[in-house]
């Protein structure tokens, strides 16, 4: 899938805020111990059969085509390495299926481009245990990598420039990515199914439309699916993190610069801690969540909004430093049966609003808002063109307003404008 292109435009910081925030009311363990080549030992490489690319051609002996037919085909664990550091490849090559494991190890000199164009994958992964390791791969008009089903691990690869980096399309067991590079692709690694997935120490950067997205049927497993996103630096994708259902540990992560929101979550949520997101018009946007956890995370310069909560439920926003956003917190439509709760959060410096709260009722406990442009917390209810209107009633104790504009909570309405009727 390729993204759309987003024209540019320019608003002043505060109009950028507003524009934003009024859109969006309107639209109302470990991996298994084989795949880490770093802790296999001596003996256990003596044991794998090694097919050596000598023959940077597509087609012959000595070509990657043929070393990945030799590996599928030895009984007993398969090693490919490189003679050749720069291979072309102009058609798809076979799947990866060898019964015992395959090791593709480029020592983090080979390149491989791909010069054909049709949208199969470079790489297919239908065998149970592949790793993937020193590879750069470069142009893939399709997928990079394509996992289809088995434990995969890929360490130290570099993609760039092509649609999708790493797809996991099938029910695989297992994806570990360590100290990789992802940069200028459509989607850096795009998680489809089920599977325990562990993004660690790798950049993304530049991609057009996520650096990671995950999107399950609300029907997933929990139980079969676990995705942490740790320690990995984000910039200047279109959307940094994308989750959808995905129930997923994002943890001491950096964002900056990225062109919509550095972490979008929605349906079924899980952690969002000690993260830095800074520099995008949102920093984290929960749509429809149940159960999120934002703790710890430092967010700040964001031209639109610090942190947005629309529609969701039990959510908990604890002990947070925001500086220097738009709005620092909006808590929009919450749900009334299941509220949230946003506790010990410090805001200083926003350029609106510190606390914005439209059509819900979170509780707001020991918070600190100082030096925001216009309010310290402003209430309103949301009032439609069509139907009830939704009352906002948060339960305020112990909060800390103070220099700001105005200090004492703003209440009032917010009235939605009635469509436009379609011209004749």
């Amino acid at each position: 899938m390729r993204a759309r292109v987003w024209e540019a435009m320019t608003f002043d910081r505060r109009d950028i805020a507003l524009l934003a925030l009024l859109l969006v009311t309107v639209m109302a363990g470990a991996s298994a111990h084989w795949i880490n080549p770093a802790r296999e030992s001596v003996r256990e490489f003596e044991r794998s059969s090694v097919a050596v690319v000598s023959n940077d051609e597509d087609v012959g002996i000595g070509t990657l085509r043929q070393a990945i037919f030799d590996a599928n085909l030895v009984r007993g664990r398969a090693r490919i390495q490189f003679k050749s550091h720069h291979v072309t490849v102009r058609s798809p090559l076979p799947p990866l299926v060898n019964p015992a494991g395959i090791v593709i190890d480029g020592g983090g000199t080979t390149a491989i481009d791909a010069d054909f164009l049709k949208d199969a994958p470079l790489f297919e992964v239908s065998g149970p245990r592949v790793a993937f390791v020193g590879l750069k791969l470069h142009g893939i008009h399709g997928t990079a990598i394509l996992i289809q089903r088995g434990a995969v691990a890929v360490t130290g690869v570099e993609i760039s420039n092509s649609l999708v980096g790493i797809l996991l399309g099938g029910p695989a067991r297992e994806l570990m990515v360590e100290s990789s590079t992802f940069e200028g692709n459509g989607t850096g690694i795009l998680i489809l199914a089920d599977s325990r997935v562990t993004v660690l120490g790798s950049r993304f950067r530049q991609h057009l439309s996520a650096g990671i997205w995950a999107a399950l049927s609300r029907s997933s497993d929990a139980g079969k699916s676990s995705l942490v996103i740790r320690h990995n630096v984000f910039e200047d994708d279109r959307i940094g993190v994308g989750l959808i259902n995905a129930e997923s540990q994002v943890l001491e992560n950096s964002f900056e610069s990225c062109r919509e929101v550095s972490l979008f979550v929605s349906g079924r949520a899980g952690e969002i801690k000690g993260n830095r997101l800074r520099s995008s018009p949102i920093g984290i946007q929960a749509e429809e969540t149940r159960g999120l956890l934002i703790e710890a995370n430092e967010i700040d310069h964001n031209s639109a909004i610090g942190v947005l909560l629309r529609s969701s439920s039990r959510a908990v926003v604890r002990a947070n430093r925001m500086h220097g956003n738009g709005y620092g917190l909006a808590v929009i439509l919450g749900a009334l049966e299941s509220p949230g709760l946003v506790v010990d959060n410090v805001l200083l410096g926003q350029k609106v609003d510190g606390l914005f709260v439209l059509g819900g009722s979170p509780s707001l406990r020991d918070n600190q808002v100082v030096g925001s442009g216009a309010a310290a917390l402003r209430i309103l209810d949301y009032v439609p063109s069509e139907g009830r209107t939704i009352l906002s009633n948060p339960r305020l104790e112990r909060n800390r307003l103070i220099g700001n504009l105005i200090d004492q909570p703003i209440r009032g309405r917010y009235l939605v404008p009635p469509e436009k009727a379609p011209h004749s």
